[in-house]
C-alpha cells in the first residue's frame, strides 16, 4: 500500500494488519504524520511525524521532526539528513550508511560507516557506529558508551560525565571539564579540566585535564597542566603535566611492580615509594628510594631521599641523598666516558665507574676510578677510589685519598683561585695548587704551588713542593719542603695550646716562627725564631736559633748557629746510633752543652687511656667483623681469664679471627693511619708532658708494650721515642698468618727485650712507667719506677733514687 499525504495535511496510519505501507510526500513540506504499527516506510521531508509505541518504521527523507512512543524503533535511511529524532528512553534507532541526524533520548543507536550521529538527552545511551563515523554527545547527558570504528570523530560536551570511549585510530574531542573512558589508540583533544581515563596507545591535545591511565598505556600529551594517573608499564610524552605513578592502580596491584617511561619537559612526578622511571626531558619527581633511569641529556631534580639515578649521557640531577650509578642506562653502543653528568645536591652517593667526567654541587660521596670532577663554588666532595681528578672552584671541601686536586680548575667567569679556601681531607694527594691560593689540610698531602697559604689540622703531614709558600700548623704535623715559612700554631683550634704539640719539618732554607714554648723535630738546613722553645734535630741537620731560651736536641753531626742555647748532645739520637761517633758544631755565644740518659715507657694503659689494640682492630675491621672474631676466638679469650691459656696465644688466637689473612701492605696503611688518626686521641696529657720533659733532659725514651709495634712505631716515631720494643706479628706470602714473630712482650720478656737492646751498656739512670702485672719485672729493673694507681706520678726532681713508688700498694 501507498499512501501520498498532501502539502499541509494531518495523516495517521493504523497498520493494525501489519500490511506493507509506504507514505510519501505529496509536497515538500509542513506535513504531519502519526505512524502505527510495523515495518512502515516513510517517505517524508520537514515533516513532524509521530511514531506511536512499540511501532517500527524506516525513515528516509531530510529535516524532519520524530517523536518515538516507548519501545519503538525507527531507522533512518541512507542519505537523510538534519533528521532530529526523540525517541522514550527505551527506543532504539538505526542510521543506515552515510545518514546524518539528532538523536534524543535513545536506549540504543546503531550507526553504519560515514554516518553523524548527535547523542542528546537521557543519559546511559549505548551508540555503535561504523568507520569514518562522528558521534557528538551533546551536553547533559552522562554515562553514555560510545564504540566507533577506524577513523571516526567522537566530540563529548563540556560537563559531560562517565563517558566511555571505545575506538581506534579516531579521534576524540573532550569539552572543558568533560570526563570520559578511552580506549583504544586514537587523538584526544581535551578541553580546560576534563577528566580522561585512557587505554591504548593515544595523543591527548589539553589544559590542565585529569588523565588516568590503565596499564600499559602510550600516551603523548599536547598543552599543560596535565594531571596523570598512571596504572603499571605506562608511557608517556608530555610537557608541563602532573603524574602521580600508580594512581590508577587496579585492584591487586603494586606499583612497585611496574616500569613507568615518562618523555617530555617540565613535568612533575609523585613517585610514591620504591617505583621504577624512565624519564627523558626535564623532570621534577617526589618519592622515596625510587629507580629512575635517565636517558641522555635528561634534567631531573629530586624530592625526597632513597632515590636510586641510573643515568645515559650528559644528564643534569638535582637531589639529596640519592644514589647515582653513572652510565647505568646507557644505550646500545654509548660509552659513559664520553658524557659529563652534572649532580647537584646535598649528601648523595655516587657511583661513577672508571674514567667518567662529573660536575657536582653540594654535599656528595663519589665511589669511582680514575675520574674527573668538576666542582662548584662552595661544594663538598667525599671521593673513594684511586686515581681521579678533582677540578675545584671556590671553598670547596674534599675528602680522598690518592687524589690529584687542581685548585681554580673550575672557576667560574670573573673568579679568582686566590680569593677561596680550599679544605683537604685524606692521606697520598697531590695538589697542584696554582699560585696565591688557601688550603686547610687535613692527612698526608702533597701540594705543588707558589706563594700559598697552607692551614693543617692536628696531625697533618705535607709536602710542599714550590717557592714562598707559609704554613700555618696546628699539632704534630710533619713538613717537608724548602724555602717554606712555618709558623706554628698558627692554625690551632678552640682550647689547643702549641706548646703541646711536635711539630717535625723536613727541607731546607725553611724560616720557622716557632712562638713561645713549641716543639720541633727539624732535618735540614733551618732557621727557627722563637723563645724557650724546644728543637729536635736529625742527623747532619743545621739549625739558625734565633730568640732566648731554646733547647737544642741533637743527633749525629749537626751544625747549630745561636746565642744563650741549651743543647742537649745525643738528645735526639736515633735506634743504635751513639753520640760519640758524630761530630757537632756550635756557633755562637752563652751556649750550655748537656749530655743524656736513656727511659722507657710501657704504652697501652700507662700512656693511653685505654686498650689500643683492641681499638686499632676495631678501626681495622669494623664492629662487625670484630664482634665476629672475638667470637671465634672466645675459647682462648675466656681461657685466658681462667688461666689455662697464654696471653700470648689468646692475643694471636684473637689477632687470626679478626685481621687474619689480611694483606701486609693494607695492615701496614691501617696501621699508619691510626697512628695519625685515633691513636694521638688516646694518649693521656699527663703523660705527653712527662714525655716531653724527659726528652727536654735529653734522655733517651724506649717504648715497651705487649701490644704490636705495627702501629705503635709509627706514634712512637712522631711522638720522639727512640725505640719501639713490643710485639712482632708474622707474615707469610705478605699476609698476616694469624701468629706472632716474637714473644708477647710482656712480664719478664719486657725486661728481657730491654737488656737486649741495652747489650751490656745500661744507662746511668732508668726510669720505669707501667700500669698492669705485665710491667712488674721491668719496674724492679728501674732506678725509677711507677705504677699508675699506686700512687701519684712524682715529679722528676722530687723522685728519689732505687724506689718504686706505690711499692706497699702491691705491685702483681
Amino acid at each position: 500500500m501507498v499512501i501520498t499525504q498532501n502539502a499541509n495535511t494531518n495523516l495517521t496510519v493504523n497498520n493494525s494488519n501489519g500490511q506493507n505501507v509506504t507514505v510519501i510526500n505529496g509536497n515538500s513540506s509542513g506535513d504531519t504524520f502519526s505512524y502505527t504499527g510495523q515495518g512502515g516506510i516513510i517517505d517524508l521531508s520537514n515533516s513532524a511525524i509521530a511514531l506511536a509505541a512499540g511501532s517500527s518504521a524506516t525513515l528516509s527523507g531530510n529535516g524532519n521532526t520524530l517523536a518515538g512512543g516507548a519501545n519503538a524503533s525507527i531507522e533512518l535511511a541512507g542519505a537523510s539528513i538534519n533528521d532530529i529524532i526523540t525517541m522514550a528512553t527505551t527506543g532504539t534507532v538505526v542510521v543506515d550508511t552515510g545518514a546524518a541526524c539528532t538523536v534524543v533520548n535513545a536506549l540504543t543507536i546503531t550507526a553504519a560507516n560515514s554516518t553523524n550521529v548527535t547523542v542528546e538527552g537521557t543519559s546511559a545511551t549505548t551508540v555503535t557506529a561504523g568507520t569514518a563515523s562522528t558521534v557528538n554527545v551533546g551536553s547533559n547527558t552522562n554515562n553514555d558508551v560510545v564504540s566507533v570504528g577506524a577513523n571516526g570523530t567522537v566530540s563529548v560536551a563540556d560537563g559531560d560525565h562517565g563517558e566511555v570511549v571505545n575506538e581506534t585510530g579516531g579521534t576524540v574531542t573532550l569539552g572543558n571539564g568533560a570526563a570520559a573512558t578511552v580506549v583504544g589508540n586514537d587523538s584526544i583533544n581535551g578541553g580546560t579540566g576534563s577528566t580522561l581515563t585512557l587505554s591504548g596507545i593515544d595523543t591527548v591535545n589539553s589544559t590542565n585535564d585529569k588523565l588516568y591511565l590503565g596499564g600499559s598505556t602510550n600516551i603523548t600529551t599536547s598543552g599543560t597542566g596535565a594531571t596523570i594517573y598512571t596504572g603499571l608499564n605506562d608511557v608517556i610524552t608530555g610537557n608541563g603535566d602532573i603524574f602521580n605513578i600508580g594512581g590508577n592502580l587496579l585492584a591487586g596491584q603494586v606499583a612497585t611492580t611496574g616500569y613507568t617511561t615518562i618523555n617530555g619537559t617540565a613535568n612533575i612526578v609523585n613517585a610514591g615509594i620504591g617505583t621504577m622511571f624512565g624519564l627523558s626531558g626535564i623532570d621534577t619527581v617526589n618519592g622515596t628510594s625510587d629507580k629512575l633511569f635517565l636517558t641522555g641529556s635528561a634534567n631531573l631534580t629530586t624530592n625526597g631521599t632513597g632515590m636510586m639515578v641510573y643515568t645515559g649521557l650528559n644528564d643534569v640531577i638535582t637531589g639529596n641523598g640519592d644514589i647515582f650509578n653513572i652510565g647505568g642506562n646507557l644505550l646500545a653502543g654509548q660509552v659513559a666516558t664520553t658524557g659529563y653528568t652534572t649532580i647537584n645536591g646535598n649528601a648523595n652517593t655516587v657511583n661513577a665507574g672508571t674514567g667518567t667526567m662529573f660536575g657536582l654541587s653540594g654535599s656528595d660521596t663519589l665511589n669511582g676510578t680514575n675520574d674527573k670532577l668538576f666542582l662548584t663554588d662552595s661544594a663538598s666532595l667525599t671521593a673513594i677510589g684511586a686515581g681521579m681528578t678533582v677540578y675545584t672552584d671556590l671553598n670547596n671541601v674534599i675528602n680522598g685519598t690518592g687524589l690529584t686536586v687542581d685548585t681554580g680548575g673550575n672557576l667560574q667567569a670573573g673568579e679568582a683561585a686566590t680569593s677561596g679556601y680550599t679544605t683537604i681531607v685524606g692521606n697520598a694527594n697531590t695538589i697542584n695548587a696554582g699560585t696565591g691560593t688557601m688550603f686547610g689540610l687535613s692527612g698526608s698531602d702533597t701540594l705543588n704551588g707558589t706563594n700559598d697559604k697552607l692551614f693543617l689540622t692536628d696531625s697533618a703531614s705535607l709536602t710542599a713542593i714550590g717557592a714562598g709558600m707559609t704554613v700555618y700548623t696546628d699539632l704534630n704535623n710533619v713538613i717537608n719542603g724548602t724555602g717554606l715559612t712555618v709558623d706554628t700554631g698558627g692554625n690551632l683550634q678552640a682550647g689547643e695550646a702549641a706548646t703541646s704539640g711536635y711539630t717535625t719539618i723536613v727541607g731546607n732554607a725553611n724560616t720557622i716562627n716557632a712562638g713561645t714554648g713549641t716543639m720541633f723535630g727539624l732535618s735540614g738546613s733551618d732557621t727557627v725564631n722563637g723563645t724557650s722553645d724546644k728543637l729536635f734535630l736529625t742527623d747532619s741537620a743545621n739549625l739558625t736559633a734565633i730568640g732566648a731560651g731554646m733547647t737544642v736536641y741533637t743527633d749525629l753531626n749537626n751544625v747549630i748557629n745561636g746565642t744563650g742555647l741549651t743543647v742537649n748532645t745525643g738528645g735526639n739520637l736515633q735506634a743504635g746510633e751513639v753520640a760519640t761517633s758524630g761530630y757537632t758544631t756550635i756557633v755562637g755565644n752563652a751556649n750550655t752543652i748537656n749530655a743524656g740518659t736513656g727511659t722507657m715507657f710501657g704504652l697501652s694503659g700507662t700512656i693511653t687511656s685505654a686498650d689500643s689494640l683492641r681499638d686499632f682492630v676495631l678501626y681495622a675491621v669494623g664492629h662487625g667483623r670484630f664482634a665476629a672474631g672475638a667470637i671465634r676466638a672466645s675459647p682462648w679469650l675466656l681461657g685466658l681469664l681462667a688461666g689455662v691459656c697464654g696471653r700470648g696465644e689468646a692475643k694471636a688466637r684473637f689477632l687470626a679471627a679478626t685481621v687474619g689473612g689480611m694483606e701486609q701492605a693494607r695492615l701496614e696503611e691501617l696501621a699508619r693511619d691510626f697512628a695519625v688518626r685515633r691513636l694521638p686521641a688516646m694518649v693521656r696529657p699527663e703523660m705527653l708532658a712527662r714525655i716531653a720533659e724527659h726528652k727536654r733532659l735529653s734522655h733517651r725514651l724506649v717504648l715497651v708494650s705487649a701490644s704490636p709495634s705495627l702501629y705503635l712505631k709509627h706514634w712512637a716515631e712522631n711522638a720522639g721515642f727512640d725505640t719501639v720494643l713490643a710485639t712482632e706479628l708474622a707474615f707469610r706470602d705478605e699476609r698476616f698468618s694469624g701468629t706472632l714473630a716474637s714473644s708477647n712482650c710482656w712480664g719478664p720478656q719486657k725486661v728481657q727485650r730491654l737488656q737486649h737492646w741495652f747489650d751490656h751498656r745500661p744507662p746511668q739512670a732508668l726510669y720505669a712507667y707501667g700500669d698492669s702485672r705485665g710491667d712488674r719485672e721491668m719496674l724492679a729493673l728501674a732506678d725509677h719506677a711507677w705504677l699508675r694507681g699506686a700512687a701519684e706520678m712524682p715529679r722528676l726532681d722530687d723522685w728519689p733514687a732505687k724506689t718504686i713508688a706505690g711499692r706497699s700498694a702491691g705491685v702483681s
